[in-house]
C-alpha cells in the first residue's frame, strides 16, 4: 500500500503604507503550489492578487478603490 502525502508550497506578499495624511496603498498576492506525491498528474496550482488605492481629499470624502485577481489550475477540477 502507498501512502500518498500532499506537498504544498504558499508564498505571500502583504505591503500595507500610508504615503502621507491623505493616501494609502496596499498590495496583498499570493502562489499556492499544492502536489500529491507518486501521483504527478494531481496538481492544483493558484495565484492571486489585490490591490487598493485610499484617497481621503477632505474629511468628509474617502475614495477607495481596489483590484481583486484569482487564477486557479487544478486536476482533478
Amino acid at each position: 500500500m502507498q501512502r500518498l502525502i500532499q506537498q504544498e508550497a504558499i508564498d505571500s506578499l502583504d505591503v500595507n503604507n500610508g504615503l502621507n495624511s491623505s493616501l494609502a496603498v496596499r498590495f496583498d498576492g499570493f502562489i499556492h503550489d499544492g502536489r500529491v506525491s507518486g501521483r504527478d498528474e494531481i496538481f492544483d496550482k493558484r495565484y492571486g492578487l489585490a490591490t487598493s488605492v485610499s484617497i481621503q481629499p477632505t474629511d468628509l470624502i474617502n475614495l477607495t478603490l481596489d483590484y481583486y485577481h484569482l487564477n486557479t489550475n487544478s486536476l482533478p477540477v
